[in-house]
């Protein structure tokens, strides 16, 4: 259990993970991928691409229960206070249900369960979170500094208008030139000049992609990361 993984991080205290007695051994990938996230210099994020029906949701019960237990090698007590969770609504139940078998009721009063709706509505307003709906002052830097994001389907998490161009120059940079849409911009009246406000939807977006980036760890989880072009695989790892 305590074999180097890319020489850089160790399977520090796996033994908690092996010993549940009634419940499923979690598999060598899914300890590989909870060990990962316990180095803070370089693996705060890790994008997690599995098909359906191979284990993403243990694999983010195993990666819980090891930050909520484990340090990163640095001392100062577990890796994180707190998991948060965000699934659509219809496998929400089931999810904190397979993660509450695993972690146990101790760990799971760390865990907090939302949808992405949810999570986006308390975003545009932070202090109407309801209690037990997630950790208290969940949006400030000193909280989500010590918080694991677990978030199930990222594929449906959208990207900005400003950070889609910029992963479309990235794209033709690697690819070659961009094909034209085909639609051409109406100009703009000579009288008026063009709205720089930003839509609500486009501050929700920047609220959510601020919210990960001040997590201390992000678990992105999908089994399909490339829904309609290359390029959206591109907008994960930007995010």
């Amino acid at each position: 259990d305590d074999a180097a993984v890319d020489g850089r991080c160790t399977l520090v205290g796996t033994q908690c993970l092996r010993d549940v007695p009634g419940h499923k051994t979690p598999n060598e990938m899914q300890i590989d991928v909870a060990t990962h996230m316990l180095d803070a210099a370089t693996r705060r994020a890790l994008l997690f691409i599995a098909s359906t029906g191979t284990g993403k949701t243990f694999t983010a019960a195993t990666t819980a229960k090891t930050l909520l237990t484990q340090s990163g090698g640095g001392g100062g007590g577990p890796v994180a206070q707190h998991v948060v969770f965000v699934c659509k609504k219809a496998n929400l139940r089931q999810m904190k249900s397979e993660i509450g078998d695993y972690v146990g009721s101790t760990l799971l009063a760390s865990c907090y369960f939302v949808t992405p709706t949810r999570l986006k509505k308390r975003l545009r307003a932070p202090q109407t979170v309801l209690h037990n709906e997630l950790p208290k002052d969940f949006h400030e830097s000193k909280v989500a500094g010590k918080t694991l994001l677990v978030y199930d389907e990222c594929h449906n998490i959208g990207i900005s208008a400003t950070q889609k161009a910029e992963v479309t120059e990235v794209a033709e940079v690697e690819g070659g030139a961009a094909q034209p849409s085909g639609k051409k911009k109406k100009p703009c009246p000579s009288n008026k000049t063009p709205s720089k406000s930003k839509t609500a939807a486009e501050l929700t977006r920047e609220r959510l992609f601020a919210y990960v980036q001040q997590c201390g760890r992000v678990l992105f989880l999908t089994a399909t990361p490339v829904i309609n072009e290359k390029e959206d695989i591109l907008k994960l790892l930007h995010i």
